[in-house]
């Protein structure tokens, strides 16, 4: 292994660039693998029509928006709070454990059935 690894080496970096006598020291290993997993089951909630958005707001910041070019008073939700069938129009900000979505002004965002977050742009 250690000889190829000489090889491939000298191959991208050019005849004599490789200095064995240095050693080599591991960093990355990369695996490739294929398996066999289950079709995930997804779970569909009833849509809460008229859910009140404010249930879920945990505050508030300004927020700069470039299409008013200025700071705007922006509410935070918590997406955990937030159930199918809210809506509300922005400018807004909501917060879940693995990212943050922004709905701008001029857009209104939608809660569906499977939490996913819906943003009518223009709406």
């Amino acid at each position: 292994m250690a000889s190829r690894f000489d090889e491939l080496y000298e191959k991208a970096y050019g005849k004599g660039s490789g200095y064995r006598e240095a050693g080599k020291e591991i960093l990355t290993f990369r695996v490739t693998a294929v398996g066999v997993l289950q079709k995930p089951k997804i779970k569909s909630a009833s849509i809460t029509n008229g859910a009140d958005p404010d249930v879920a707001v945990k505050g508030t910041r300004e927020v700069y928006f470039e299409e008013r070019r200025d700071f705007v008073s922006t509410n935070i939700y918590d997406f955990e709070r937030l159930v199918p069938g809210t809506e509300f129009s922005g400018p807004g900000i909501i917060e879940t454990p693995v990212t943050t979505v922004v709905v701008n002004p001029n857009d209104r965002a939608m809660i569906d059935e499977f939490l996913n977050v819906r943003i009518l742009a223009g709406g």
